[in-house]
């Protein structure tokens, strides 16, 4: 029975070889074989590159953030060491402020105040005014953004006017800055660089690097108020009688 079984298949096989048929299906398998090794090499290559890739982006993505964070604690360091040496030649109390998250608005805005002192002037409450604006855009914005989102929802229509009042607090606080940095600048320089370097600081957000730099200028005298003339009336002549 086995015997005959495989004469059969070897009958099966010669035939197969004599059509032709047998060459045909082994080529077939070759090709097939050779096209699936070729696919998983190049599967294997895209699999490799693509985490050789990835691997790039998230190094590159990486490495941006910790640049980015060392540039803010740099210009973060930079700006408390030049606010407290400001306030210090200044006079200004509680300049250690100028290390805490939004106390820098507060000792700039004393400064200002100091500078309209030294200058004979009535000052304004600018370390008050520069803290609580500053506080209101930065921590209040995000409860603003979300009441907004809630209320465009329901008025579209507002969206053009929001933007517009929150673009023109952004420049207010921004006027602030350059204001008191102007009146502090002014007490270590000429006015008119004063007056450039406060406008330009802003725009370029160099300010920390600006008040790093003026920490270490040398303070000029303070303005003596302007003496006020007494004029002492004459001495009226008693006519004759």
């Amino acid at each position: 029975m086995d015997g005959f079984a495989f004469t059969g298949i070897e009958s099966i096989l010669e035939w197969m070889e004599q059509t032709g048929l047998l060459d045909a299906i082994s080529d077939v398998i070759v090709e097939v074989s050779v096209e699936s090794v070729i696919s998983l090499i190049v599967l294997a290559v895209s699999a490799i590159a693509s985490l050789a890739v990835g691997g790039i982006i998230l190094a590159a993505v990486l490495i941006g953030l910790i640049v980015a964070a060392v540039v803010a604690v740099t210009l973060y360091v930079l700006r408390a060491i030049g606010l407290c040496k400001i306030a210090k030649k200044l006079g200004v109390k509680n300049r250690f402020l100028a290390w805490v998250p939004y106390g820098h608005a507060y000792v700039l805005g004393a400064c200002a105040e100091k500078s309209a002192q030294r200058n004979g002037k009535k000052p304004w409450k600018w370390s008050w005014i520069l803290l609580g604006t500053t506080l209101g855009l930065g921590i209040g914005m995000p409860i603003v953004q979300l009441a907004v989102s809630i209320l465009l929802s329901i008025f579209p229509m507002l969206s053009v006017l929001v933007t517009m009042i929150l673009e023109c607090a952004s420049l207010v606080l921004l006027a602030m800055i350059a204001h008191c940095l102007w009146s502090t600048c002014r007490e270590f320089m000429d006015n008119t660089l004063a007056i450039v370097l406060a406008i330009l600081a802003p725009l370029c957000d160099v300010v920390p690097l600006c008040l790093f730099i003026v920490g270490f200028l040398k303070p000029r005298a303070a303005q003596e108020p302007d003496a006020v003339a007494v004029v002492i009336p004459a001495e009226q002549e008693v006519p004759a009688k």
